[in-house]
């Protein structure tokens, strides 16, 4: 029957030496003696295993030891490989038939223990344990019915190394301290053996246990937190890389009139009075501005003055029947009525009426009151309203997806929610500098109604270019620069 042992992961000789040494300072007398004499056991088995040159060696070199320590009749470890596990020592026989029958019975006895994890330990003064638990254990007992089998997995860092198995007649059988201080040898024996395993591996070797490492960090069931989102990360992009859409150029946009009509000066002045403001809708006839109309009506004063002057000439050169002077005073006077006329003339046009409806687009000339205007300067201009069209400034990367004849949709910063459709009408072969980029003019048609509209409302245009993956469209804004740069360092 197996004694009832703890896990050789849990058990609590695990801390080796350090467990060994704690004890001395509450030890007194024969207490003290066999403290020592299990220090020296642990250290002289280890002492033993790093002395030889190569890990057959020293496996040979401890397995002999234990069996002189523990006075038994075989000793021997078994190291797992792979999904098998292999005699790789046998005490006082250091070579072996792998293929012999009592070989393989101790190689699956050893196995068992490493997969249940537990040291077994059989004795002949105990019942038989039960054939279902430990069948492989129960086969030796069946060969060997008058041998003590003990067998212990060597553990280390969560991985099972091997095992190692005493077998023999005894006078006394292994007590309980007995079985704790060989636990106490595997574990110092451990790490040594792993770091003597991984040392002996070829490179092919290392790299498939390196892979098998972690394929079983990636499969196992630990951080499952991390590796479901990991398998979420994958399938987005999994999802991404196959999924097509429709790829849209996102461009600045502006809305302006299809027709302007600008309203100058029509004569030298001054700003008297402004009527209108930038927005303002106005009709045909409506008052505009109006200019400064004093020197205007002195100098027709004037005129008229000069026209009642000729007219009393006239009447006097009739008296004397003077005919030639009549003509002349005549011709003057003419001259006097046609320059009132003139001015008459300009004062009506001083006050600037709107020649159609529309929306007042300048800039603000209530500002400007009293300033001067030369005949011909430009003071208000009015867009109809009703036909617009759309101004979009389209970065020179993306210049060479637009063609005329796409269609895209228009939002405009005043009414985010409403979409206006547009058709691609006309592109500009010249670039312009505006916000740090260089940008390319694309006009563009509304192909919808909408209502509410104002010359000069800007937004975001999104014009449809064709179909692209969703992960392209992520991306290849980097894969476009990084072809840049390949092409700027080795093109």
């Amino acid at each position: 029957m197996t004694e009832p042992l703890p896990k050789v992961r849990d058990t609590a000789p695990a801390a080796g030496l350090g467990l060994i040494a704690a004890g001395t300072a509450s030890a007194t007398g024969q207490d003290v003696r066999q403290l020592a004499i299990r220090q020296a056991t642990v250290l002289k088995s280890l002492c033993e295993f790093l002395d030889q040159a190569s890990l057959r060696a020293g496996l040979q070199a401890l397995v002999d030891e234990l069996q002189r320590r523990f006075r038994c009749e075989r000793v021997g470890i078994a190291l797992c490989e792979g999904n098998e596990t292999c005699l790789r020592a046998l005490s006082q026989q250091p070579d072996f038939d792998p293929r012999a029958a009592e070989t393989v019975n101790l190689a699956a006895a050893m196995r068992e223990a490493c997969e249940q994890d537990r040291v077994i330990h059989l004795r002949p003064d105990r019942p038989p344990p039960d054939p279902l638990q430990v069948p492989a254990h129960n086969v030796l007992r069946n060969a060997y019915p008058h041998y003590e089998i003990c067998s212990l997995p060597i553990c280390h860092g969560g991985t099972t190394l091997g095992a190692l198995m005493l077998m023999g007649q005894r006078a006394q059988p292994l007590s309980g301290s007995a079985v704790v201080l060989l636990q106490q040898v595997t574990t110092i024996i451990a790490p040594v053996l792993q770091l003597r395993i991984s040392d002996e591996q070829s490179v092919m070797a290392r790299s498939r246990e390196h892979l098998v490492r972690r394929l079983r960090d990636v499969f196992g069931p630990t951080h499952l937190a991390a590796k479901c989102v990991a398998i979420g990360a994958a399938l987005t992009l999994l999802i991404a890389a196959v999924l097509p859409v429709t790829y849209r150029v996102s461009a600045t946009a502006e809305l302006l009139p299809l027709e302007r009509r600008m309203i100058s000066a029509p004569i030298p002045s001054f700003i008297e009075q402004v009527h209108v403001e930038t927005g303002d809708r106005v009709q045909p006839g409506t008052p505009l501005v109006t200019l400064d109309t004093r020197d205007l009506k002195l100098e027709r004063d004037k005129w008229a003055n000069d026209i009642a002057g000729t007219r009393a000439e006239f009447r006097a050169a009739m008296a004397s029947t003077d005919r030639k002077e009549m003509a002349v005073v005549l011709a003057r006077q003419q001259q006097a009525e046609a320059q009132l006329a003139l001015i008459d003339a300009q004062i009506d046009r001083a006050t600037i009426r709107a020649p159609a409806a529309g929306v007042v687009t300048s800039e603000d000339l209530s500002q400007s009151l009293g300033a001067p205007v030369e005949r011909g300067d430009v003071l208000l201009e009015i867009a109809p309203e009703g036909d617009y069209k759309v101004v979009l400034w389209v970065d020179e990367e993306d210049m060479v997806r637009i063609q005329p004849g796409q269609e895209g949709e228009l939002a405009l910063k005043a009414s985010p929610a409403d979409g206006m459709a547009f058709r691609v009408t006309e592109i500009h072969p010249i670039a312009v500098a505006r916000d740090g980029l260089t940008r390319l003019r694309v006009e563009a048609a509304l192909t919808g109604t909408a209502q509410g509209l104002r010359p000069g409302q800007t937004g975001i245009g999104k014009i449809g270019v064709g179909s692209a993956t969703l992960l392209w469209t992520w991306t290849h804004r980097f894969t476009d620069w990084l072809s840049r740069q390949w092409w700027a360092w080795f093109g």
